[in-house]
């Protein structure tokens, strides 16, 4: 089993690093912090935990700004 959560960013900010890691302390419970950087997610944080994914990041919120406005306009072109 994966003891490990990792945690993306932005930007290193250690601040933010100590309140995400703080409140999610109790899923974490013995377990390691990964930290990684990667600018292209623009803003924000993604926890991965071995299969499962909390985006919380500006690009992940725009993705599904775009996906719903596309659902829409196809919805739209279907009635008419």
């Amino acid at each position: 089993m994966d003891k490990t959560l990792t945690l993306t960013l932005s930007v290193f900010d250690e601040e933010n690093i100590r309140k995400i890691k703080r409140f999610y302390a109790k899923a974490a419970k013995g377990r390691s912090w990964q930290i990684k950087i990667d600018p292209s997610i623009l803003g924000g944080f993604i926890i991965t935990d071995r299969d499962q994914l909390l985006d919380y990041s500006a690009k992940g919120q725009l993705e599904q700004l775009r996906l719903a406005l596309l659902q829409e306009t196809s919805m739209v072109g279907a009635k008419k």
